[in-house]
């Protein structure tokens, strides 16, 4: 497993552990049923946990994005 799939694996624990306080969860009649997310919600999470102690910190630079280098690494979820 590559460190992508990694952190990527990591990240889908997280924030699906309803034990986890955070702003994406969907609540229904007070229980938490999903979640609604985007990709500023990875890039939270790299900045609060992987990232936590680094001066360098991620973030999103482009949404929606039409034509991608191919040689790039991509996360799909």
């Amino acid at each position: 497993m590559d460190k992508l799939t990694y952190y990527q694996n990591e990240f889908t624990d997280w924030l699906f552990d309803k034990n986890n306080c955070h702003t994406y969860w969907v609540i229904e009649s007070g229980e938490k049923i999903g979640c609604c997310y985007r990709s500023e919600a990875f890039v939270e999470w790299l900045n609060r946990f992987v990232l936590k102690d680094s001066l360098q910190k991620a973030a999103v630079v482009e949404k929606e994005i039409c034509i991608w280098d191919k040689n790039l690494p991509e996360v799909f979820f």
